[in-house]
């Protein structure tokens, strides 16, 4: 064990050393110069039979006369590279090979350093094979976003991707890099190419676990511990959404810019950081930081990856020197300056306050920590949309996960000259990566859930790697051979190692394959995500497809479900005011609407809007609404009350000219027309390119026989609507009307 904690890294003469001496005291197991490990087992059968078997053997060990004699022949130099190739295949991706003078098999495991090749062929063609279902499965939920967009249909809209951010319908960020890929897929293989977009995602995957296993072993990890952690990091299931939902690209990307950051910076490496000159060692760090640049333009949770730089250094030598916190401040700044400019530029801070205490959001982030972990160790019950977390129910549960987070870095800390510091390492890692996303800071999504899969399809390295180590040495003897097991128990499979890992890839291969299919279609998605969690956010995102595909009524069902289920956490108490409000008024909001204007049934809308303004008093969005339900446009037809709940409405918020002008409109129908024009006037304040509005008030003038004044109105719409017919035709009515008084006018003057 090294002062890491993890198991050093063998070569092949080492690994052959250190069997031959465990094979010299126990006379159980011997290895070759190849760095293979001879495992004895005990032939069964006559001495006969068993000669027989052994020169029937495929790979068995040439001895010195058959050498001798295919050396005399005379073999044609094509054939004779054939044969060496188809030998060199032979010794790389065969694992047993039988020695019968010795009666031993001698496993070859594909993960000496000569193997690179065929282990990485390995590990992509597992991983395809596994994300194969993904090639058949349609777009789902936000990647309309970037379908929809024009920057990225339009051949010359990469440069409004770079230039204008916030033009992207949708995207509540500034990524250009990751819309950038979209617009590439367009133009190499056509618009909304569902086929491409997966296949893209999934070889991006495949690359960064081969990067996984590059990085560990730059550290000063084992080829075993590295392997391994590739391994789990390419079938793990919790990496599915991040893989097999084509928005979340920006999860694979910004790690494939993640690990070539890592992996082109002089610090990442087991020998000695040792700059000679500060300014060309800067100058050293700049493709790392063009890397990482490209890393935070696709999706800016990556920030932490200064610290981490430091973390690794710490790990690999053991302190922190001032020459490597000065090279690490570039990319400091680097990150530091795109985060501010996502959110200063975008708005994000203005547009998200949730209302949680600092208390709470600790609990939430400790919480989330042993979630997410939980999800690496047993990843069982996938969703997409996991439910929102009650704060007031099972307060043990909540301080407990404080506990248990508090309680693990102390003891990880305190006992990591024992221990080592990988295990520190490795969770600190896990938590600086995962941490922009644990709650600390508001984002978006916590409207709908504290935790997603995706946010861990970096972070989930720091783990893997200490699990695979754990496991790895497991398998060793405690004199710290490579044996991996008691060669005289008859009963063991060769190689305990390399059959944990057989099993362990099929298994996560199989789970992640059977996920894949989750992300078939939108109706798949939601309902997967409604199955496995019952989520408010699911079955609301379920309405929207219904309602977007024309079927209200099922629509409407699934915005009830939803409404009850944040009533029942309002009513214990276990919801902020302002989340609530915000998730509230989307659901009544598509609820009601749906049973006014599409169902045609405005007694059950009433009702809809009257729960909604009890629950949301200080809304004017659901008072207007209310009053929309009574109106005689798709209402029931009573405008007197109408009007009261526009009242109430524009005492709520005076600058919403929507209710003003409903209000209006209600006044006009019940003739009280100076009420009307005030309550127009007001809306057209507010909203002077209100055209329906307008068209009202100019209405309300020529009733009132000023036609003078409705013309005026007429020409004021036609100004920034020129084709509007209705103001046309309308105004050509007024100038007549207004004709015809002057000639009646001048009849009356001659008389």
């Amino acid at each position: 064990m090294s002062s890491s904690g993890f198991p050093k890294r063998r070569g092949a003469a080492a690994a052959a050393a250190a069997v031959a001496s465990t094979a010299a005291s126990a006379n159980t197991a011997v290895a070759d110069g190849s760095g293979g490990i001879a495992i004895e087992v005990h032939a069964a059968g006559p001495p006969e039979k068993l000669e027989q078997q052994q020169q029937q053997q495929l790979f068995e060990e040439p001895d010195d006369s058959k050498t001798n004699k295919r050396q005399q022949r005379r073999t044609p130099p094509s054939s004779s590279v054939l044969l060496s190739l188809v030998g060199s295949l032979r010794r790389r991706c065969c694992c047993f090979r039988f020695q019968p003078s010795r009666k031993q098999y001698y496993c070859m495991m594909p993960l000496d350093e000569d193997s690179t090749i065929t282990r990485y062929t390995i590990l992509a063609t597992i991983t395809a094979a596994a994300y194969l279902p993904t090639l058949s499965n349609e777009f789902v939920f936000d990647d309309r976003i970037f379908n929809d967009a024009l920057q990225v249909q339009s051949l010359d809209g990469i440069r409004d991707i770079w230039t204008k951010p916030g033009t992207i319908p949708g995207e509540l960020h500034y990524w250009p890099m990751v819309y950038t890929s979209f617009w590439l897929d367009c133009r190499l293989f056509g618009g909304n190419n569902p086929v491409a977009s997966h296949a893209v995602n999934v070889a991006i995957h495949i690359v960064n676990s081969c990067l996984v296993d590059v990085t560990l072993k730059r550290i000063g990890l084992s080829a075993n511990v590295a392997y391994l952690s590739a391994i789990i990091f390419a079938l793990h299931p919790v990496h599915v959404e991040s893989v097999a939902w084509a928005i979340e690209r920006k999860d694979t990307l910004s790690a494939l810019f993640y690990f070539g950051a890592l992996l082109r910076n002089p610090m990442v490496s087991t020998e000695a950081f040792r700059p000679n000159n500060c300014c060309k060692s800067l100058l050293g760090a700049a493709p790392s930081l063009i890397l990482y640049a490209l890393a935070m333009l696709t999706k800016s949770s990556v920030v932490s990856l200064p610290a981490v730089l430091l973390l690794l250094v710490w790990f690999m030598r053991g302190k922190i020197r001032r020459c490597e916190f000065i090279y690490s401040l570039p990319f400091f700044i680097a990150g530091a300056a795109i985060a501010i400019y996502d959110i200063v530029q975008m708005g994000i801070a203005a547009k998200m306050n949730f209302g949680y205490t600092f208390l709470q959001r600790i609990m939430i982030a400790s919480r989330a920590v042993c979630f997410y972990l939980w999800k690496v160790v047993w990843p069982t019950h996938l969703s997409m949309i996991y439910p929102l977390w009650y704060l007031s129910h099972n307060k043990v549960l909540w301080w407990s996960s404080v506990l248990v987070v508090g309680s693990a870095l102390l003891l990880l800390f305190l006992m990591r000259h024992q221990w080592g510091r990988g295990p520190l390492v490795g969770l600190l890692f896990f938590g600086m990566t995962v941490g922009p996303m644990l709650g600390l800071i508001d984002y978006s999504y916590m409207l709908y859930s504290f935790v997603a899969d995706r946010y861990q399809y970096l972070a989930m390295l720091g783990p893997i790697a200490v699990l695979s180590s754990l496991v790895v040495h497991g398998c060793r003897k405690t004199d710290g051979s490579v044996l991996p097991f008691d060669a005289t128990t008859k009963e063991e499979t060769p190689d305990r190692f390399l059959k944990l890992l057989c099993l362990l890839s099929l298994a996560l291969g199989l789970s992640t394959h059977r996920q894949c299919y989750a992300y078939r279609d939108n109706e798949t998605f939601f309902g997967r995500a409604i199955q496995e969690s019952n989520s408010m956010n699911g079955w609301y995102h379920l309405g929207l497809l219904y309602r977007d595909t024309s079927k209200p009524e099922e629509a409407v069902k699934c915005f009830k479900k939803a409404i009850g289920l944040l009533n029942n956490r309002k009513a214990e108490g276990d919801i902020p005011s302002t989340l609530y409000q915000q998730l509230g008024i989307k659901l009544y909001y598509n609820s009601g609407i749906l049973l006014k204007d599409e169902l045609n049934r405005s007694e059950e809308a009433v009702e809809i809007f009257g729960e909604a303004v009890k629950n949301l008093p200080k809304s004017s969005t659901m008072w207007t609404l209310l009053g929309d339900s009574y109106s005689q446009d798709n209402g029931i037809g009573n405008d007197e009350e109408a009007t009261r709940h526009y009242k109430i409405a524009t005492s709520l918020d005076p600058s919403y000219a929507f209710a003003w002008g409903h209000m209006g409109t209600a006044y006009g129908r019940l003739g009280f027309y100076e009420e009307a024009i005030k309550a127009f006037k007001a809306c057209l304040e507010l909203s002077p390119q209100n055209t329906k509005s307008r068209i009202n008030l100019a209405t309300v003038y020529r009733i009132q026989g000023f036609h003078e004044k409705a013309v005026n109105e007429y020409r004021a719409i036609l100004a920034y609507e020129p084709d509007n017919v209705i103001a046309k035709e309308r105004m050509q009515n007024s100038l007549g009307a207004i004709a015809k008084k002057r000639r009646r006018g001048e009849t009356i003057e001659k008389k």
